[in-house]
């Protein structure tokens, strides 16, 4: 949506203020919009982070399991 629409604000007395108090409303909710969207990009760059690091824990543990099962596999069967 676009927050940076005005209503001009050459009134006096009580519509030049309902004017100003809208503008002021505008403005207010287009700061909030953009400091929304900019949370919302950090937050999916956790995420990226986040997954990135879980998909390496997986194939680490993985890895872990393996190398205990061959591990137990040599300590019951040694090469003779």
């Amino acid at each position: 949506r676009d927050f940076t629409l005005r209503v001009p604000g050459n009134n006096s007395g009580e519509i030049g203020v309902l004017v100003d108090a809208f503008n002021d409303m505008l403005a207010e909710i287009g700061r909030r919009a953009d400091a929304l969207q900019a949370a919302n990009r950090t937050l999916e760059h956790e995420m990226d982070v986040r997954q990135k690091a879980e998909d390496a824990l997986i194939v680490a543990d993985r890895r872990k399991d393996e190398f205990l099962a061959t591990l137990a596999h040599e300590l019951r069967n040694p090469l003779a």
